[in-house]
């Protein structure tokens, strides 16, 4: 099973390469100031919901599990952490709008995102 997570999460790391940001076709939209506050709040926003809150949220679980509105306490703080995500994901779609790198599948930012997915399964796997 190890091998199968390992498999998927690292193949698009060998796919991708350095030469894929191609310079030459970078033409960003925005000041810069505008881009690096989306780029500080697109890390702080995401790093919260799921460093934090998720974990929190299961942690809650186990110690109000006794409690009758537990699973509900849980339900909303989970959601709620779902949504901060999803503003995160929408902050970081708008940051490679500004710095025009949708068009680039396989670009420096996927590979990195793909290389702390990886480091997550395989932690959580053990």
């Amino acid at each position: 099973m190890r091998l199968l997570i390992s498999i998927i999460l690292l193949v698009p790391l060998v796919l991708a390469d350095e030469g894929e940001t191609h310079p030459s076709r970078y033409h960003p939209r925005g000041t810069p100031e505008m881009r690096r506050r989306a780029h500080i709040a697109h890390g702080i926003i995401s790093s919260l919901a799921a460093v934090i809150l998720f974990p929190v949220g299961g942690i809650l679980l186990r110690w109000f599990k006794t409690s009758p509105r537990a699973i509900r306490f849980h339900l909303v703080f989970q959601l709620l952490s779902l949504f901060i995500l999803l503003w995160g994901f929408g902050l970081g779609a708008w940051l490679a709008y500004l710095e025009n790198n949708l068009s680039q599948i396989l670009s420096l930012v996927y590979r990195d995102h793909r290389l702390s997915l990886w480091v997550y399964a395989v932690r959580v796997v053990r």
